[in-house]
């Protein structure tokens, strides 16, 4: 049986000698009755893009001078809800926050956490307001080169082809998996998935992807952290992080759905 190891294969890509193809070019070439020899190839790329609502982002910026407000309660970021914490922030005027990617602004539920990422990676200044736990509210702005620090992690990413939703009701149904009413009567379909391009449906036995795997996450390096939150062998997940200030904004965003924003990521796996 023929082998190459990582190792091997990397050395090849730092002296620019590795051949890269895509799992697109690749998969033509097999059903064209053109594939490339085992030693002709050194690296299949990967990818897919869509809604992924396991998305969560890390952030730490300041908010005010230290001294201003004892403790922050609540936070809003462009009306958008984030929780604060974990990690204490008494009379630092800085705070921790976990913002989820299918967070609803309480002024506009259209706009959500995706579109809020998407807003931050693009430089726009994101109004902030705290509540303070004595019922003070502060109110400031920031902005990508004011935030401290910014970690995504997706807990749930690059399923293996979605399942399809149909509607068998007699009424048009609104839901997440649909960016208009699902019309009912078995009218209409929705789907979510990449087939040939998706990295899990081109491991299926596991054999590459994995905890410690290098990714790009929104086209930022990122790590496999392991499995992702409902995973199976059937359908497989996982989960990811990387640096968000490293994202690249036509990567990432919301998307409209028939229940308010949702979140999309973009994962590309070697």
């Amino acid at each position: 049986m023929k082998e190459r190891t990582i190792d091997q294969i990397n050395k090849k890509i730092e002296n620019n000698e590795a051949n890269i193809y895509t799992a697109e070019e690749f998969k033509k070439l097999i059903k064209e009755d053109n594939a490339p020899d085992f030693e002709e190839v050194d690296v299949v790329t990967t990818g897919t893009c869509g809604v992924m609502s396991g998305t969560a982002a890390i952030f730490n910026f300041t908010v005010s001078k230290p001294g201003v407000f004892m403790r922050a309660k609540n936070i809003y970021l462009n009306g958008v809800p984030a929780n604060i914490g974990p990690c204490p922030n008494e009379w630092l005027g800085s705070v921790d926050l976990i913002l989820h990617g299918t967070s609803k602004s309480l002024e506009d539920p259209s706009y959500g956490g995706g579109f809020l990422l998407k807003d931050i990676l693009e430089g726009k200044d994101i109004d902030v307001k705290v509540e303070a736990i004595n019922g003070d509210i502060i109110e400031s702005t920031t902005n990508i080169d004011e935030i401290t620090r910014a970690q995504m992690i997706g807990t749930r990413m690059a399923f293996k082809n979605y399942t399809a939703f149909v509607n068998p009701s007699a009424e048009p149904v609104s839901s997440i998996f649909s960016a208009i009413p699902l019309e009912g009567n078995l009218k209409g379909l929705t789907f979510s998935g990449c087939g040939d391009l998706n990295p899990l449906q081109n491991d299926p036995n596991n054999l590459i992807i994995g905890n410690g795997t290098r990714v790009l996450l929104n086209g930022a390096e990122a790590i496999v952290l392991g499995q992702g939150t409902r995973s199976s062998p059937e359908k497989p997940n996982l989960m990811v992080s990387g640096n968000l200030k490293d994202m690249e904004a036509n990567y990432v965003g919301g998307f409209k759905t028939g229940e308010g924003g949702e979140v999309y990521d973009t994962l590309a796996i070697p």
